[in-house]
C-alpha cells in the first residue's frame, strides 16, 4: 500500500514540478532550439533578442506575439508572455479552458483585476490577464526564482 500511495505522490510531483509543458509545446528547462523549433514550425517568425529575451511573431499575424525569457548564462526557459489579441470575452474563455484542459483547474482568480492562477510548485506558476482597453490577452508563465528577468 506504501509503495503505491509513494508511486502516485511522484507522478504527481513529476507532472507539476518538473517538466510543466506550456500551451505550446515545449516546458520550463528546455533549450531555446527545442522552443524555437515549436515556434517556427507552428509559423512564428524570430524577432529581436538579447541574452534573456526571444521574441517571436505569428507570420501574417503580428499581434500575436511571444518573449521566451531565458537564463543568460545557461539559455534555458524559465518563463514566456504570450500576447494573444481577442474579439470578445468568448475568445477570453475558450483561452481559460485551454489553459485548464493543459494545466488542471485554475488556483485562484483575481476577477477584479481579470487574473486566473495556476500555481505548479513552489517557483513556477502560470497566470491570464486580459486587458479590455487593449483587447489583448497575456499568458506568463513565470519562475520567481529569476523575478529580475521578468517585466511586471
Amino acid at each position: 500500500m506504501k509503495v503505491v500511495i509513494l508511486a502516485a505522490l511522484l507522478v504527481l510531483a513529476y507532472s507539476f514540478g518538473f517538466a510543466q509543458e506550456t500551451m505550446l509545446g515545449f516546458s520550463y528547462d528546455d533549450d531555446l532550439s527545442t522552443a524555437e523549433e515549436i515556434l517556427l514550425g507552428k509559423g512564428y517568425e524570430r524577432g529581436k533578442s538579447t541574452d534573456s529575451v526571444v521574441e517571436f511573431n505569428l507570420a501574417g499575424d503580428p499581434g500575436f506575439a511571444i518573449e521566451l525569457i531565458l537564463v543568460p548564462e545557461t539559455q534555458k526557459l524559465t518563463g514566456l508572455y504570450y500576447y494573444i489579441p481577442y474579439k470578445d470575452e468568448l475568445e477570453v474563455l475558450n483561452y481559460a479552458m485551454m489553459m485548464n484542459e493543459k494545466h488542471g483547474e485554475y488556483t485562484e482568480v483575481d476577477e477584479e483585476r481579470g487574473i486566473m492562477y495556476w500555481v505548479f510548485d513552489t517557483n513556477r506558476s502560470a497566470l491570464t490577464l486580459f486587458n479590455q482597453d487593449t483587447r489583448y490577452l497575456v499568458v506568463l508563465y513565470y519562475d520567481k526564482r529569476y523575478e529580475e528577468l521578468f517585466e511586471f
